[in-house]
């Protein structure tokens, strides 16, 4: 699984995410059980390939229903909210991580984190990017992580496609008729 969010907006914008889909693709293949190891590799190809000031936040995670795991590195991402079967709320899951493009070399691979954590019936992972947190409504206040987790607690009984219609949901209502100003991805896994 991977999100990932390009700085700058437009065609330029939608070429790099194109590249890194690309780069992210072909990495994955030569290691397969690493997301660090991964997205080291797509750092090294992508900041060869990009103009300077361009950059790419990502998460890249493997979600191994066989041996009951998911194995995540963050690159400069928003957080991921877990909600834990056993848990009364979602917690935020921030890992060391700069995003790919800033620079080249050990310096990226040295700040990127692996974590591996257990999966289990009911737990809940939600990626995302920025726009969820950051919708604004006519006053100019921001939903917030806070609004959001609080979306997701309240729904994490539902379904993976209906807690994303939830959130979509709210927000619409938080920000009436705000025009949106930044995209709005995310990825919702529910494990069974």
């Amino acid at each position: 699984m991977v999100i990932g969010d390009v700085s700058g907006k437009g065609v330029s914008a939608a070429f790099y995410m194109t590249l890194a889909k690309g780069i992210v693709q072909t990495q994955a293949l030569m290691t397969p059980e690493s997301t660090k190891e991964t997205l080291s590799r797509v750092n090294d190809v992508f900041y060869q390939q990009i103009d300077r000031g361009k950059f790419i936040s990502m998460i890249y995670a493997i979600f191994d229903y066989d041996r009951h795991r998911m194995i995540m590195s963050r690159a400069g991402h928003n957080p991921v909210l877990i909600k834990k079967s056993s848990n009364a709320s979602p917690e935020s899951l921030t890992t060391n991580g700069m995003a790919i493009g800033l620079t080249k070399g050990t310096l990226f691979s040295d700040e990127l984190e692996e974590v591996e954590l257990s999966l289990k019936p009911g737990d809940l992972y939600v990626f995302y990017t920025d726009g969820f947190p950051e919708a604004r409504n006519n006053a100019g206040n921001e939903f917030g992580e806070e609004r959001l987790a609080d979306v997701i607690q309240k729904n994490s009984h539902l379904r993976a496609s209906d807690i994303v219609q939830q959130v979509r949901t709210e927000i619409g209502t938080f920000v009436g008729d705000t025009p949106q100003h930044d995209d709005m991805t995310m990825i919702v896994v529910k494990i069974q």
